[in-house]
Protein backbone atom coordinates (compact mmCIF):
# COMPACT_ATOMS: atom_id res chain seq x y z
CA UNK A 1 0.00 0.00 0.00
CA UNK A 2 1.16 3.33 -1.01
CA UNK A 3 2.68 5.77 1.66
CA UNK A 4 -0.50 8.35 0.48
CA UNK A 5 -2.84 5.87 0.92
CA UNK A 6 -1.61 4.63 4.30
CA UNK A 7 -1.86 7.97 5.73
CA UNK A 8 -5.12 9.01 4.10
CA UNK A 9 -6.72 5.85 6.03
CA UNK A 10 -4.74 6.25 9.33
CA UNK A 11 -6.86 10.60 8.69
CA UNK A 12 -10.40 8.64 7.97
CA UNK A 13 -10.07 6.75 10.74
CA UNK A 14 -9.30 9.21 13.09
CA UNK A 15 -11.91 11.68 11.70
CA UNK A 16 -15.11 9.06 11.33
CA UNK A 17 -16.20 9.71 15.05
CA UNK A 18 -16.26 13.39 13.96
CA UNK A 19 -18.66 12.42 10.98
CA UNK A 20 -17.54 15.45 9.07
CA UNK A 21 -19.96 16.09 6.27
CA UNK A 22 -17.85 14.80 2.84
CA UNK A 23 -18.05 11.18 4.78
CA UNK A 24 -21.21 10.56 2.50
CA UNK A 25 -22.33 6.65 3.34
CA UNK A 26 -23.91 4.54 0.77
CA UNK A 27 -27.02 2.31 2.07
CA UNK A 28 -27.44 -0.39 2.78
CA UNK A 29 -24.73 -1.63 4.73
CA UNK A 30 -22.88 -4.84 2.83
CA UNK A 31 -22.78 -8.25 5.16
CA UNK A 32 -19.49 -10.12 5.72
CA UNK A 33 -19.22 -13.56 6.21
CA UNK A 34 -15.47 -13.80 6.25
CA UNK A 35 -12.02 -12.42 5.77
CA UNK A 36 -9.48 -14.71 4.10
CA UNK A 37 -6.39 -14.64 3.12
CA UNK A 38 -5.60 -15.20 -1.17
CA UNK A 39 -1.80 -15.54 -0.57
CA UNK A 40 -1.17 -11.92 -2.21
CA UNK A 41 -3.92 -9.77 -0.58
CA UNK A 42 -7.19 -10.81 1.44
CA UNK A 43 -10.95 -11.34 0.11
CA UNK A 44 -13.75 -10.10 1.76
CA UNK A 45 -16.33 -12.43 1.49
CA UNK A 46 -20.22 -11.82 1.20
CA UNK A 47 -23.28 -14.07 1.22
CA UNK A 48 -24.14 -15.96 -1.97
CA UNK A 49 -25.68 -13.44 -4.99
CA UNK A 50 -24.67 -10.22 -3.30
CA UNK A 51 -25.01 -7.59 -5.82
CA UNK A 52 -21.58 -5.81 -5.99
CA UNK A 53 -22.72 -4.09 -9.29
CA UNK A 54 -22.25 -0.31 -7.49
CA UNK A 55 -19.10 -0.98 -6.32
CA UNK A 56 -15.76 0.22 -8.28
CA UNK A 57 -12.50 -0.02 -7.53
CA UNK A 58 -10.18 1.81 -5.27
CA UNK A 59 -13.57 2.45 -3.60
CA UNK A 60 -13.47 3.49 0.23
CA UNK A 61 -15.37 1.15 2.95
CA UNK A 62 -15.39 0.65 6.98
CA UNK A 63 -15.93 -2.77 8.58
CA UNK A 64 -17.80 -1.64 11.81
CA UNK A 65 -16.45 -3.86 14.14
CA UNK A 66 -13.89 -7.03 14.83
CA UNK A 67 -9.92 -7.11 14.09
CA UNK A 68 -10.31 -5.34 10.67
CA UNK A 69 -12.76 -2.73 11.89
CA UNK A 70 -11.79 0.90 10.37
CA UNK A 71 -11.60 2.38 6.77
CA UNK A 72 -9.86 0.40 3.82
CA UNK A 73 -10.23 0.23 -0.12
CA UNK A 74 -11.40 -2.03 -2.90
CA UNK A 75 -8.38 -3.17 -4.76
CA UNK A 76 -10.02 -5.66 -6.85
CA UNK A 77 -13.75 -6.86 -7.07
CA UNK A 78 -14.85 -10.34 -7.90
CA UNK A 79 -17.92 -12.46 -7.17
CA UNK A 80 -19.04 -12.34 -4.16
CA UNK A 81 -16.48 -10.89 -3.05
CA UNK A 82 -13.84 -7.93 -2.77
CA UNK A 83 -10.05 -7.69 -2.23
CA UNK A 84 -8.21 -5.83 0.04
CA UNK A 85 -4.40 -5.05 1.48
CA UNK A 86 -3.77 -4.93 5.14
CA UNK A 87 -6.41 -7.14 6.74
CA UNK A 88 -6.30 -10.12 8.88
CA UNK A 89 -7.92 -13.36 8.19
CA UNK A 90 -11.07 -14.30 10.04
CA UNK A 91 -14.30 -15.71 9.92
CA UNK A 92 -16.15 -13.79 12.01
CA UNK A 93 -19.28 -12.35 10.58
CA UNK A 94 -19.67 -8.06 10.42
CA UNK A 95 -21.51 -5.02 8.82
CA UNK A 96 -19.33 -3.15 6.27
CA UNK A 97 -20.54 0.15 4.28
CA UNK A 98 -19.20 1.76 1.04
CA UNK A 99 -18.46 5.33 0.89
CA UNK A 100 -18.83 7.79 -1.90
CA UNK A 101 -15.77 9.93 -1.67
CA UNK A 102 -13.20 12.06 -4.09
CA UNK A 103 -10.42 9.50 -3.59
CA UNK A 104 -8.20 12.14 -6.07
CA UNK A 105 -8.93 15.50 -3.59
CA UNK A 106 -8.27 13.58 -0.54
CA UNK A 107 -4.77 12.45 -1.39
CA UNK A 108 -4.39 15.70 -2.99
CA UNK A 109 -4.77 17.00 0.65
CA UNK A 110 -2.17 14.34 1.88
CA UNK A 111 0.10 15.42 -0.93
CA UNK A 112 0.31 18.77 0.67
CA UNK A 113 0.56 17.94 4.03
CA UNK A 114 4.06 15.55 3.03
CA UNK A 115 5.09 18.66 0.99
CA UNK A 116 4.76 20.63 4.07
CA UNK A 117 6.36 18.30 5.89
CA UNK A 118 9.31 17.89 3.71
CA UNK A 119 9.59 21.33 3.35
CA UNK A 120 9.76 22.33 7.36
CA UNK A 121 12.13 19.19 7.82
CA UNK A 122 14.26 19.44 5.01
CA UNK A 123 14.18 15.49 4.37
CA UNK A 124 12.84 13.79 1.58
CA UNK A 125 9.66 10.94 2.82
CA UNK A 126 8.30 9.97 -1.06
CA UNK A 127 12.28 8.34 -2.03
CA UNK A 128 15.62 8.97 -2.13
CA UNK A 129 16.71 12.19 -3.86
CA UNK A 130 19.60 14.62 -4.90
CA UNK A 131 20.41 17.06 -2.87
CA UNK A 132 23.10 20.02 -3.64
CA UNK A 133 23.52 21.95 -0.36
CA UNK A 134 26.31 25.03 0.54
CA UNK A 135 27.68 25.15 4.15
CA UNK A 136 30.70 26.42 5.69
CA UNK A 137 33.70 24.77 6.12
CA UNK A 138 34.69 24.98 10.19
CA UNK A 139 38.68 24.33 9.88
CA UNK A 140 38.53 21.37 11.53
CA UNK A 141 37.93 17.49 10.79
CA UNK A 142 33.69 17.74 11.25
CA UNK A 143 30.69 19.78 8.94
CA UNK A 144 26.94 19.75 10.33
CA UNK A 145 25.28 19.22 7.21
CA UNK A 146 21.46 20.63 6.81
CA UNK A 147 19.68 17.57 6.17
CA UNK A 148 19.15 14.08 8.35
CA UNK A 149 19.19 10.73 6.21
CA UNK A 150 22.18 10.95 3.95
CA UNK A 151 22.35 8.27 1.89
CA UNK A 152 25.18 8.69 -0.21
CA UNK A 153 28.00 11.66 -0.56
CA UNK A 154 29.69 12.23 -3.79
CA UNK A 155 31.36 15.21 -4.30
CA UNK A 156 32.25 18.06 -1.73
CA UNK A 157 34.06 20.95 -3.19
CA UNK A 158 36.08 23.96 -1.65
CA UNK A 159 34.43 27.20 -3.31
CA UNK A 160 36.71 30.08 -4.16
CA UNK A 161 39.94 28.41 -2.60
CA UNK A 162 42.86 30.88 -3.68
CA UNK A 163 46.70 30.22 -2.90
CA UNK A 164 48.95 32.47 -4.55
CA UNK A 165 46.50 33.94 -6.36
CA UNK A 166 45.89 30.79 -8.34
CA UNK A 167 42.33 28.92 -8.26
CA UNK A 168 42.52 25.49 -6.75
CA UNK A 169 39.76 23.35 -7.35
CA UNK A 170 40.13 21.82 -3.98
CA UNK A 171 37.98 18.85 -2.64
CA UNK A 172 37.43 16.67 0.23
CA UNK A 173 37.39 12.89 -0.84
CA UNK A 174 33.97 11.54 0.15
CA UNK A 175 36.25 7.85 0.57
CA UNK A 176 38.12 10.01 3.58
CA UNK A 177 33.93 10.38 5.48
CA UNK A 178 33.46 8.20 8.08
CA UNK A 179 30.04 6.83 6.10
CA UNK A 180 28.12 6.13 8.94
CA UNK A 181 28.60 8.94 10.70
CA UNK A 182 27.15 10.92 8.24
CA UNK A 183 24.41 8.37 7.62
CA UNK A 184 23.25 8.34 10.72
CA UNK A 185 23.78 11.45 12.32
CA UNK A 186 24.17 14.36 9.29
CA UNK A 187 27.92 15.32 10.27
CA UNK A 188 30.61 14.80 7.80
CA UNK A 189 33.66 13.58 9.53
CA UNK A 190 37.12 12.93 7.89
CA UNK A 191 39.00 9.68 8.43
CA UNK A 192 41.86 10.26 5.85
CA UNK A 193 42.01 6.75 4.13
CA UNK A 194 43.17 7.99 0.52
CA UNK A 195 46.89 9.63 -0.65
CA UNK A 196 47.66 13.03 -0.37
CA UNK A 197 47.39 14.86 -3.20
CA UNK A 198 47.68 18.65 -3.80
CA UNK A 199 44.06 19.42 -4.46
CA UNK A 200 42.60 16.77 -1.36
CA UNK A 201 42.49 18.46 1.31
CA UNK A 202 42.17 16.55 5.06
CA UNK A 203 40.28 18.93 6.85
CA UNK A 204 37.22 21.75 5.59
CA UNK A 205 38.77 24.98 5.82
CA UNK A 206 36.93 28.01 7.03
CA UNK A 207 35.58 28.36 3.52
CA UNK A 208 32.16 27.53 1.76
CA UNK A 209 31.76 24.07 1.34
CA UNK A 210 29.67 22.49 -2.15
CA UNK A 211 27.84 19.54 -0.94
CA UNK A 212 26.47 16.99 -3.58
CA UNK A 213 24.45 13.46 -2.77
CA UNK A 214 21.47 11.46 -2.10
CA UNK A 215 19.26 11.71 0.94
CA UNK A 216 15.87 11.03 2.25
CA UNK A 217 13.50 7.78 3.20
CA UNK A 218 11.99 5.21 0.83
CA UNK A 219 8.05 5.23 1.94
CA UNK A 220 8.85 1.76 3.43
CA UNK A 221 11.52 3.24 5.59
CA UNK A 222 8.82 6.25 7.50
CA UNK A 223 9.98 6.53 11.23
CA UNK A 224 6.31 5.79 13.15
CA UNK A 225 6.17 9.39 14.48
CA UNK A 226 6.75 10.73 11.39
CA UNK A 227 4.38 8.79 9.97
CA UNK A 228 1.62 9.61 13.11
CA UNK A 229 2.38 13.54 12.56
CA UNK A 230 1.36 13.53 8.74
CA UNK A 231 -1.39 11.31 9.15
CA UNK A 232 -2.39 14.00 12.48
CA UNK A 233 -1.48 17.11 9.82
CA UNK A 234 -4.04 15.11 6.89
CA UNK A 235 -6.36 15.09 9.78
CA UNK A 236 -6.20 18.57 10.32
CA UNK A 237 -6.42 19.82 6.93
CA UNK A 238 -9.36 17.60 6.06
CA UNK A 239 -11.46 18.69 9.07
CA UNK A 240 -10.61 22.19 8.60
CA UNK A 241 -11.69 21.95 4.92
CA UNK A 242 -15.00 20.43 5.52
CA UNK A 243 -15.15 23.13 8.55
CA UNK A 244 -14.86 25.64 5.91
CA UNK A 245 -17.63 24.34 3.98
CA UNK A 246 -19.81 24.12 6.62
CA UNK A 247 -18.98 27.48 8.21
CA UNK A 248 -19.79 26.96 11.70
CA UNK A 249 -16.96 25.33 13.91
CA UNK A 250 -16.12 26.85 17.02
CA UNK A 251 -14.56 24.37 18.79
CA UNK A 252 -12.49 21.44 17.47
CA UNK A 253 -10.76 17.93 19.55
CA UNK A 254 -9.35 15.06 18.54
CA UNK A 255 -6.39 12.57 20.42
CA UNK A 256 -7.11 14.65 23.54
CA UNK A 257 -5.89 18.01 21.76
CA UNK A 258 -8.35 20.15 21.67
CA UNK A 259 -8.74 24.43 20.72
CA UNK A 260 -11.73 26.84 20.30
CA UNK A 261 -12.12 29.41 17.75
CA UNK A 262 -13.23 33.34 18.06
CA UNK A 263 -13.00 33.77 14.39
CA UNK A 264 -13.08 32.01 11.37
CA UNK A 265 -9.84 33.47 9.96
CA UNK A 266 -7.67 31.57 12.90
CA UNK A 267 -8.99 28.10 12.75
CA UNK A 268 -6.91 25.56 13.26
CA UNK A 269 -3.56 27.30 12.97
CA UNK A 270 -2.34 26.72 16.18
CA UNK A 271 -3.78 22.90 15.86
CA UNK A 272 -1.52 22.67 12.33
CA UNK A 273 1.27 24.52 14.29
CA UNK A 274 1.05 21.83 17.31
CA UNK A 275 0.65 19.09 15.05
CA UNK A 276 4.61 19.98 13.59
CA UNK A 277 6.22 20.10 17.15
CA UNK A 278 6.63 15.78 16.56
CA UNK A 279 8.96 16.98 13.59
CA UNK A 280 11.47 19.30 15.02
CA UNK A 281 11.40 16.89 18.04
CA UNK A 282 12.50 14.59 15.82
CA UNK A 283 14.82 16.42 13.91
Amino acid sequence: MTLKRRILISALNRIFRKQPEFLEKIEPSFVVSSVTDNGTDFDINFPTDTNLDEIWENQFYRINKGVNSGFNYVKTIGTDLITSEGLQANSFPTNLDFYNLDVNLLELQVSQAITYAERITNNSFTGVKEFTDFCNGTGTDIVLLKRKKIRSITTIQIVDYYYLNYFLPAVVNPQDLDESYYKEKGIMRIIPRTSILVNNVKFFPRKPLRVIGTYGYEENEIPEDVFEALSLITTAKLLSEDANEDGNLSTFSIDGYSESYSDPEGRFLNLIKGNMKSYRDWE
